[in-house]
């Protein structure tokens, strides 16, 4: 048996606000009736039980046991922007080769064993599969959108860790959660809201005292403490704000009173790292690169940058 959203709290130290949350669930429950919602709720409950064993060989996050056809019910889950995954012999090669991300700060991390971790903006969980590899006490991964919540739900569905889970709750949902989490992610988010700093603030709120921030975010080239905002589109988003140099991402840690503020890559694999597979939605990053010059965006700005940092509260 499962266990139930309260209890999964109960393992979160800190202040939690589980009124609103479970308000939240309650209202977002209707999401699996519009859409594509009852397509995915369909291929979620046909799912057979099934016995498996949980391992990562070669960065791939994968499902061992006797073979079964999961190809159909993968598809039926819209596209798949992270992985590598394999599922009982079903390889699904991701939009994101996120194994290449997970490689470049992994030696960086804090011991994740016994921990409490947020994971925002999770997506299908491949980073939090990675972390249940130390055993952590607890992993809440949130990201708003009904497709990539399925696909989490699909692998775990054999997985069976009790003590991982996937809500489509929102970053400005955070503020629900105080002195809370010993490590918290944030990976791809920070430049896709109107408030970076707030942001900031609000994971510093919900970091227990000596916690540790794990931030990836994208970010242009340049010695000066200087963001750019985009008239309209970068690189083909247009929910892209604020995008700041290395030294202005350091400024805006160091503003929310972060400490032990550590840089560990700012190299990617571009468009090794993400790329069109038969399992994307069609257009990938190399289509929003100027073709004469992979420097820039189509729009004629900086190509991204992408920066890891760790920091600290103290």
């Amino acid at each position: 048996m499962s266990m139930d959203f309260n209890s999964f709290l109960e393992l979160f130290p800190g202040r939690v606000d589980r009124q609103l949350l479970n308000d939240l669930r309650q209202e977002r429950e209707i999401w699996w009736e519009k859409g594509d919602g009852p397509k995915y709720r369909k291929v979620l409950d046909s799912l057979p039980e099934h016995k498996a064993k949980f391992n990562v060989i070669d960065d791939v996050v994968t499902l061992e046991g006797e073979p079964i056809d999961l190809l159909e019910s993968a598809k039926g889950l819209s596209f798949w922007r992270k992985g590598p995954f394999n599922l009982f012999g079903t390889e699904i090669e991701s939009e994101w080769r996120s194994d290449y991300k997970w490689n470049r700060l992994k030696d960086a991390l804090p011991d994740l064993e016994e921990k409490t971790i947020l994971d925002i903006g999770c997506n299908n969980g491949y980073f939090m599969f990675r972390m249940l590899e130390q055993n952590p006490t607890a992993v809440l991964g949130i990201d708003p959108v009904i497709y990539v919540k399925s696909q989490f739900d699909m692998i775990n569905h054999f997985v069976k860790a009790q003590n991982m889970r996937v809500e489509m709750f929102g970053v400005e949902h955070i503020t629900a959660f105080e002195h809370s989490f010993d490590v918290i992610f944030s990976m791809g988010i920070l430049y896709h809201h109107r408030s970076p700093l707030q942001q900031l603030f609000d994971m510093r709120m919900a970091l227990r005292p000596g916690g540790t921030l794990v931030l990836e975010t994208i970010g242009i080239p340049g010695d000066e403490e200087v963001a750019i905002t985009p008239d309209e589109n970068y690189a083909g988003m247009k929910n892209i704000w604020l995008l700041p140099t290395l030294p202005m991402l350091i400024k805006w840690l160091e503003r929310n009173k972060f400490i032990d503020i550590k840089v560990i890559s700012t190299e990617w694999g571009g468009t090794s790292e993400q790329r069109k597979t038969s399992w994307s939605s069609g257009m990938s990053y190399e289509d929003f690169l100027d073709p004469n010059d992979h420097t820039k965006t189509v729009e004629g700005f900086p190509a991204p940058m992408r920066f890891i940092l760790t920091a600290s509260k103290k």
